[in-house]
């Protein structure tokens, strides 16, 4: 099979321009873009408003493209914040609970950004099939400097950042997590849920690990 990139086009989660002409003529659409911890947030509304309507303007476009599946790249955010302790394995009923003050304004938008975009093919989507990817903290090789705030967490650790951090995270290796998009987009069966778990093919996610690092 022969893969070739016929053009980009520029568009924003913020506005409407582009995204039409970004969604003609495909079959898929793979939407990973979300607002993610940089500094610049100063309230939540800098988080959730760009999550929800970026989700919802690539759903409209989409659809109006005729587009046959949308695979969102969610997060372990929008399952797994505000619970306390569990006594089973998360699974795609599960959504975090935002009553609880505790959760960050991160995990909010993954929570609100996805379940809009559940909302939308369940009440609007006439036909287009949505799958979500929940990964946990991705790692792994950085195509540049502009990484996710995932990889610098490892990289501050690197460049000495004082202190002795105790970690306990899931962490999965951004190969693993393409692997399952691509398996997320074009698997015959359909996608009625969240591609979340970590038994599905090739999903390596390393729940619970505890990680102690001399800072």
């Amino acid at each position: 099979m022969r893969h070739s990139v016929r053009s980009f086009v520029t568009a924003d989660l913020g506005a409407d321009e582009g995204w039409a002409e970004a969604a003609a003529g495909c079959t898929y659409v793979m939407h990973g873009a979300s607002p993610t911890p940089t500094g610049e947030q100063t309230s939540e509304e800098d988080w959730i408003r760009p999550a929800v309507d970026g989700n919802l303007r690539v759903l409209r476009a989409a659809r109006g493209a005729g587009v046959r599946r949308v695979v969102l790249t969610s997060a372990f955010g929008a399952i797994c914040a505000g619970h306390g302790p569990m006594g089973r394995p998360f699974n795609e009923t599960d959504w975090s609970d935002l009553a609880n003050k505790h959760v960050w304004p991160y995990q909010k938008s993954k929570t609100l950004s996805e379940r809009a975009a559940w909302d939308f093919i369940a009440r609007e989507g006439q036909g287009l099939e949505l799958a979500a990817v929940n990964p946990v903290a991705v790692l792994g090789q950085a195509l540049g400097a502009d990484y996710s705030h995932s990889i610098r967490l490892i990289k501050n650790l690197m460049d000495g950042q004082p202190g002795n951090p105790r970690i306990n995270s899931g962490f999965v290796d951004v190969r693993d997590v393409a692997d399952l998009h691509l398996r997320a987009m074009t698997h015959s069966a359909g996608c009625p849920d969240r591609a979340r778990r970590p038994s599905l093919p090739r999903l390596k996610a390393l729940y619970g690990w505890d990680c102690c690092v001399a800072g």
